[in-house]
């Protein structure tokens, strides 16, 4: 069990300073660098194979940097229990037989303990977590039975029970229809706005980033650009990250609309 730290506000949430990953010859990572101060809300923009699900990862402390550091408010990542992370739904087995309140119950673990019972006010906790997404008539059922947009749903739940200061989400609007990602969306400025979450989200969908998020990191192994979406989403920037995978369609307002289909397939890493 991780000990709870408390926060030195005067730090950074993130911080990377030079961090490179290498899968033996391969370079995923190189040289990343970059901050983010609580409350931000992030997009991390990339094509598939850019490093987005790596350099989550790489944050939450379960793959190991070959050089650089780390710090999540000036400590290492391995050393906080604040840190929320949502895989990619294709890493997750939706046939597990747990309900939606267990999968929401899991994000107590950390302040709870391994092996102790949750307390009443734990159980508060879950279902005021249910509540703001709008899945507490869902307790009971298995989480396989869900749609994906409410399966999302409960893994934003189990971070607002986890009292998650950052929440690292790895392409969690992919496959999902319109509303649901507008539902995402809602709960996820919500958090940031209201509760001081900090939020990086991965996608390849660089309209809705440039719409939906304050600010962007473009990432192709290498940090491209950050900024806001007008000032990250020209013609230089997009193709320095998706190269001939990019067809210009339009603009508005200074930022590029892009056709980004052919980035919507294969596995990321």
């Amino acid at each position: 069990m991780k000990h709870h730290l408390e926060h030195d506000t005067s730090k950074p949430v993130l911080e990377l300073k030079d961090v490179t990953v290498k899968f033996g010859a391969e370079t995923i990572l190189d040289n990343i660098s970059f901050s983010v101060k609580k409350g931000e809300r992030i997009a991390v923009v990339g094509p598939n194979g850019a490093g987005k699900s790596t350099l989550f990862k790489t944050i939450t402390g379960t793959i190991r940097p070959g050089s650089g550091n780390i710090f999540v408010y000036g400590d290492k990542p391995l050393a906080h229990i604040c840190i929320g992370y949502v895989p990619q739904s294709s890493m997750i087995d939706w046939n597990f037989p747990v309900t939606v309140y267990d999968v929401v119950m899991m994000g107590r673990t950390g302040r709870i303990g391994l092996f102790k019972r949750p307390s009443g006010q734990d159980k508060g906790v879950v279902f005021y977590a249910l509540g703001i997404v709008k899945m507490a008539e869902f307790a009971d059922r298995q989480i396989g039975m869900l749609s994906g947009g409410q399966r999302q749903r409960v893994f934003l739940a189990r971070a607002i029970a986890q009292d998650a200061g950052l929440l690292l989400m790895d392409e969690p609007l992919a496959g999902l229809d319109a509303a649901s990602q507008q539902d995402i969306y809602r709960i996820i400025e919500y958090l940031s706005e209201e509760k001081g979450v900090t939020i990086l989200v991965s996608t390849h969908n660089l309209n809705a980033a440039g719409k939906n998020f304050p600010k962007i990191i473009l990432l192709n192994k290498k940090v491209i650009v950050i900024g806001s979406g007008k000032e990250v989403m020209n013609k230089k920037y997009l193709l320095s990250t998706f190269g001939g995978h990019l067809a210009v369609i339009g603009s508005d307002n200074g930022i590029v609309a892009v056709n980004d289909t052919c980035c919507s397939h294969g596995e990321e890493r």
